[in-house]
């Protein structure tokens, strides 16, 4: 299996591949030049997919227009070989929840119901078990989900 699929990208496109997900982050000044490119790369990737034994699966495949909060977006529509590739305004990265903006509000939504859990919990406990022991289920439950991400 050929491990070159940064190679099939161009210079205006850079992919991350983590386990069996992979994104592909387009950047491009010019609509049109940005939708051509996209179609020549989604053909390169299909093509080292295929070249591998590999299926690009178009029913999980989608994409995410970032733009500032006042301006519109943009209405690109693309697919490949009659697939349509739906446009999604917030995503899972990594565990991270990525919306259009980069608001942060989904993910900080979500990271507050696990963190209401958690003190609930920690509450439930304090009464009842060591200051040593309390401190490991801070850092097993609170901290762990806090500190998650955090460089992004």
């Amino acid at each position: 299996m050929s491990n070159d699929l940064p190679g099939v990208i161009n210079d205006i496109s850079t992919p991350t591949i983590f386990a069996d997900d992979t994104n592909i982050i387009f950047t491009h000044s010019n609509l049109t030049d940005f939708k051509n490119e996209i179609n020549i790369v989604i053909e390169k990737i299909s093509k080292w997919f295929q070249a591998n034994s590999l299926i690009l699966n178009f029913n999980k495949t989608k994409y995410i227009q970032f733009m500032a909060k006042l301006k519109l977006a943009v209405d690109i529509h693309i697919s490949y070989k009659a697939n349509l590739i739906n446009n999604m305004y917030s995503t899972n990265f990594l565990g991270l929840t990525l919306d259009s903006t980069l608001s942060w509000k989904t993910h900080i939504d979500q990271l507050s119901s696990k963190l209401n859990s958690a003190c609930y919990i920690i509450r439930s406990l304090r009464a009842i078990i060591s200051t040593k022991n309390f401190r490991t289920i801070y850092f097993s439950y609170v901290h762990s989900i806090i500190a998650y991400g955090i460089i992004f």
